[in-house]
């Protein structure tokens, strides 16, 4: 009876061994096809992940206005921390709302 089984651990161990170094050459190549940084640009254009064209459009959605401008701030919260977003305005029904959009997508009125 030990033959079978050290044939199929035989078996086994030859089938891990041949697929763990293709299996390790994948994972390596991924990681070097992937951009370790964001380019210059891309990240002036961003704060922490929210882009300003993502702000305008959770804006858009939630007061269904027109976006007048936006720019990058900052804003204490309840806490007194400082929170990185962006202030946006927005024409709702002839009314100009200031609000701000956090860089979670929360959006602050005041």
């Amino acid at each position: 009876m030990p033959k079978p089984r050290m044939a199929i651990c035989i078996s086994v161990l030859a089938t891990v061994l041949i697929t763990a170094p293709t299996v390790a050459f994948g994972a390596q190549e991924d990681q070097r096809r992937a951009p370790a940084e964001p380019t210059p640009d891309v990240s002036a254009e961003r704060t922490q992940g929210l882009s300003v064209k993502d702000a305008t459009a959770i804006v858009r959605q939630a007061y269904g206005g027109r976006v007048l401008s936006a720019t990058r701030g900052q804003r204490r919260n309840e806490r007194g921390v400082t929170e990185r977003g962006y202030r946006l305005r927005v024409d709702v029904g002839g009314t100009v709302k200031s609000v701000f959009v956090d860089v979670r997508g929360r959006i602050h009125e005041g």
